[in-house]
């Protein structure tokens, strides 16, 4: 014969006086294992690699004679060797640039507070352009 399904306290049959297979204070070890394993790991994952940037004494010196200075302001201005330039008028100058006999280097000078979206930008006119040495310096505050 069949024999009923038990029926708790509640008045369910679902739910049955479930025991648990593993004492509370094992589950408790295991946690604090766990949390003290995550909290050492967190801490070394974040670190990343350590690569060695070169430093300035390693680096090749720019010729003046070679090099045209394009500094770009906060308020989208740009200055072309000394004389100001619109934005519009930056690609064709580029361009212009890029034909020329000697393959200028390109040297983008910006202060260190201007996003780097826009010192990107120019950069990429000047690949677009044809202009593929290009520097990047930071002027600092005084």
């Amino acid at each position: 014969m069949d024999r009923p399904t038990p029926i708790s306290r509640r008045g369910s049959p679902f739910a049955t006086q479930l025991r648990p297979q593993l004492p509370g204070p094992f589950l408790l070890v295991v946690s604090v294992t766990l949390l003290v394993l995550f909290l050492l790991a967190v801490p070394v994952a974040e670190r990343g690699p350590q690569v060695a940037l070169p430093t300035a004494a390693e680096t090749i010196p720019l010729d003046p004679t070679l090099a045209t200075v394009l500094t770009v302001d906060q308020a989208d201005m740009y200055v072309l060797d000394g004389r100001r330039v619109s934005a519009g008028d930056l690609p064709g100058l580029l361009e212009s640039m890029a034909k020329a006999p000697r393959r200028p280097t390109l040297v983008v000078r910006g202060d260190a507070t201007l996003p780097y979206r826009k010192i990107r930008e120019v950069v990429q006119l000047a690949h677009q352009a044809g202009i593929p040495n290009v520097r990047l310096e930071v002027e600092h505050a005084k």
